[in-house]
């Protein structure tokens, strides 16, 4: 997994083998964190250089006690419009394709190596294959569909191996529990979907028994 990740954020800024859409999306992944917490960051400086200023003139330094209650009034949590979907779906069409087979290929080989990871540490691993919207499935082509699942599949088949596997597919991409109004855009859930998918998630775990007492 360190391998993996130290791979994926040691790269160039721009990686000119990879397509320029893969480019911009890698950039955003790391610039994005950064700017959603823009307001936390500000707020940190500020609270250390007031108290460099309190140092300096010799006062007292009391920070404001944190705000509670009504954190999460500010996240919208309504199903999105039809024209928010169209607007994703043709934004995710330019990000989605032509399919950057490259890509795929170095992430599924990132995967099979977390997978060999937990197996040889009996690591118990769960891969969720998450649900998508109708019509953003309509965007993927079928032979990336098909390899796809095949690939995950094949992270959890035990026929070929010596030892038992610990790795567990929960394959919701064809799941039917999920409408439309459960999506915040044409690929991320909202919350009654958020909550479809941790119940989805518990019920696996249970059946596995992993967590059984002994």
């Amino acid at each position: 997994l360190a391998k993996a990740l130290v791979a994926r954020i040691s790269d160039s800024i721009w990686n000119f083998k990879a397509s320029p859409s893969s480019n911009l999306e890698t950039l955003s992944s790391r610039i994005l964190p950064i700017y959603d917490q823009r307001d936390a960051i500000t707020k940190l400086l500020a609270t250390k250089l007031k108290r460099l200023i309190a140092l300096i003139s010799h006062k007292p330094f009391r920070e404001k006690p944190a705000l509670t209650g009504g954190s999460l009034e500010t996240i919208r949590d309504e199903p999105g419009t039809p024209e928010m979907m169209e607007f994703y779906q043709a934004n995710y069409k330019i990000r989605y394709l032509p399919i950057d087979w490259k890509r795929w290929e170095e992430e599924s080989a990132a995967l099979e190596q977390i997978s060999e990871v937990c197996r040889k540490q009996n690591i118990p691993l769960l891969l969720v294959a998450m649900p998508l919207s109708v019509g953003n499935k309509q965007l993927l082509p079928q032979n990336f569909t098909d390899k796809h699942r095949a690939m995950l599949r094949a992270q959890t088949d035990t026929k070929s191996r010596k030892n038992p596997s610990e790795v567990v597919l929960l394959d919701l991409f064809d799941s039917k529990q999920f409408e439309l109004d459960d999506y915040m855009d044409s690929v991320h859930l909202r919350s009654s979907g958020g909550m479809k998918l941790a119940k989805l998630i518990e019920d696996q775990v249970e059946k596995t028994g992993w967590f059984a007492k002994k």
